[in-house]
């Protein structure tokens, strides 16, 4: 592998990752492919809006630069037209590679830069945006750029196969230059147990910590979760870590005041140096999704937290879902529900088997672990990109 780590790094010298989304710091989707391209030797630049605080990135090692770009409080034509201008401007004063974007904002943006520089880009598709989903003419505006641009791509990374199919269809991309990924952390798993939460909480030794990281919000039915807590055995506290709107947020926080002490709540956002320590004092996990929209009803291996709790060894209840199925169930690391009122039956089903369901969340973790997968993106663009360019374009 140093071979071709030494051969990956003579060919990408200096990349930079684009991502309009909100949060990039702090998900296992930024991280992830952040920390394998800086494993195989590359320096690594950041355009991000200036609203986002990067400084927890682990990012000191090499030469990298974030670059923040400001755009207008309100209006999203003018926060997009803003946000592609500055990056387009940041990256003509560069010397790149590759550009990788993160969202449909991103690839445009990455896209201009193409037809500008001719720097070749790969797009990571955070987000399903299907055509008969979008709605209003600034989003379809958006979804016709995004589709033409990814056409443009030298890959298109998808978390999941279903989720590929539906993006090479959907957009009119030849399905080889389409790849699924798993949006997972990298290895090795960690089955360390700490006491980050219950110091943290004041949660008593003896209870039974059920996690719900991550996205605290109407699509991931924390509401939900939180009005059947009550009805769920005794010794079982559910702790609520993430982000959310403020408005959803403060409903949340009206349940738990009700709940005398079994729902906890820590909305504050956690750097990523500490987001193993709270897997990794978790019991069981939580990840619920609504079928509101293809995105969600198909979020399979695009839901980051379900690979950080098999990491940390920790069975999961998920929404029962088709490709959540897919993992939980065919590997038997937890139990798919129908919805939040039979989470009380699964947490008992769990424990009577807990040791079993987390040592195949391990086994499970070891097949879906990044780097396993992502390594073959990075020779695929690779290959990719001296078949359209040549070595003299792949080496800026």
């Amino acid at each position: 592998m140093e071979v071709q780590e030494r051969r990956i790094a003579s060919t990408f010298r200096r990349i930079v990752f684009v991502c309009f989304h909100g949060h990039a710091n702090l998900a296992t989707w930024f991280d992830s492919p952040l920390r394998m391209w800086m494993r195989n030797g590359c320096v690594v630049d950041i355009i991000v809006p200036k609203n986002v605080n990067y400084c927890n990135i682990p990012f000191s090692a090499h030469d990298g630069e974030v670059f923040l770009t400001g755009h207008p409080a309100q209006g999203v034509p003018r926060r997009v037209l803003s946000f592609v201008f500055q990056t387009i401007s940041t990256i003509r004063r560069q010397k790149y590679s590759l550009i990788v974007a993160f969202d449909q904002i991103a690839v445009i943006a990455a896209g201009v830069a193409w037809h500008l520089f001719r720097i070749p880009y790969l797009y990571q598709c955070l987000e399903l945006r299907l055509a008969q989903e979008t709605r209003g003419l600034v989003r379809t505006a958006l979804k016709r750029m995004e589709d033409f641009y990814i056409r443009r791509a030298i890959l298109s990374i998808v978390h999941g196969d279903l989720r590929a199919k539906l993006l090479s269809v959907d957009s009119k991309v030849p399905f080889s230059a389409v790849v699924s990924v798993p949006n997972s952390p990298l290895g090795p798993a960690n089955p360390e147990k700490c006491s980050y939460l219950r110091q943290k909480l004041n949660i008593p030794v003896e209870s039974t910590i059920v996690l719900c990281a991550g996205s605290l919000a109407r699509e991931t039915k924390i509401l939900e979760i939180a009005a059947y807590t009550p009805s769920w055995p005794q010794g079982f506290v559910l702790v609520l870590n993430g982000w959310g709107r403020p408005e959803y947020i403060k409903a949340v926080r009206d349940f738990a005041q009700m709940s005398d002490g079994r729902i906890l709540v820590a909305s504050d956002l956690l750097p990523l140096d500490l987001i193993d320590t709270l897997f990794a004092s978790a019991d069981i996990g939580i990840a619920l999704y609504g079928r509101e929209s293809l995105n969600t009803r198909f979020v399979g291996e695009s839901a980051g937290k379900v690979f950080y709790y098999l990491k940390h060894g920790i069975p999961v209840i998920a929404s029962d879902l088709p490709e959540l199925r897919s993992v939980i169930e065919r590997n038997r690391v937890g139990i798919c529900v129908r919805n939040a009122g039979e989470i009380g039956g699964a947490l008992t089903e769990i424990s009577m088997h807990y040791a079993e369901y987390r040592e195949n969340a391990f086994a499970a973790f070891e097949k879906y672990e990044f780097s396993r997968w992502y390594k073959y993106v990075i020779v695929k663009a690779e290959r990719r990109i001296k078949s359209r360019y040549g070595m003299q374009d792949s080496k800026r």
